[in-house]
């Protein structure tokens, strides 16, 4: 064997050495990478775990709270000696006590141009008196020498 075959020999042997080297460092980074990605996931998952369960805290707090405020118990808006008025989800009833009389109205949404543009008298009694007016109630109550005016909220378009 001459000393190039020798030399021929020792760089074939140093290649198909560093290519084994090569594959299993490539393999044993592909391991790693493998181990790596399942820690990561299972990070993510238990992370994304969290998020949900908040997320359902919340959205079951806020159902609970906008359910607390939606009760029909009646509420009195104005009481003298001679006018009761209670309001009782969309139904306002204004009862005239000294003529022991019930009035009952209820509200309902309709368009703009479908609505009440001017106030007008609905029931005029010797002790009150009932207009409605384009956005609620206003009693007169003419024992007390009061008025008491009733307005719903409306949301104004802004755009």
């Amino acid at each position: 064997m001459t000393d190039t075959d020798k030399i021929e020999k020792r760089r074939a042997y140093q290649r198909q050495y560093y290519q084994n080297y090569r594959k299993g460092k490539k393999a044993l980074d592909y391991v790693c990478n493998l181990e790596q990605s399942k820690k990561d996931r299972a990070e993510k998952l238990k992370r994304l775990k969290c998020v949900q369960t908040v997320a359902f805290l919340l959205l079951v707090s806020v159902c609970l709270l906008s359910f607390v405020g939606c009760n029909n118990e009646p509420k009195t808006l104005y009481q003298s000696d001679s006018v009761l008025i209670v309001r009782e989800g969309v139904i306002t009833t204004v009862y005239d006590l000294e003529a022991e009389q019930e009035y009952t109205f209820r509200s309902v949404r309709v368009k703009r141009s479908e609505g009440v543009s001017e106030p007008h008298t609905a029931i005029e009694t010797d002790t009150i008196k009932i207009e409605i007016i384009p956005s609620g109630l206003r009693v007169h109550d003419k024992t007390a020498g009061k008025i008491f005016t009733y307005q719903r909220k409306i949301a104004q378009n802004k755009g």
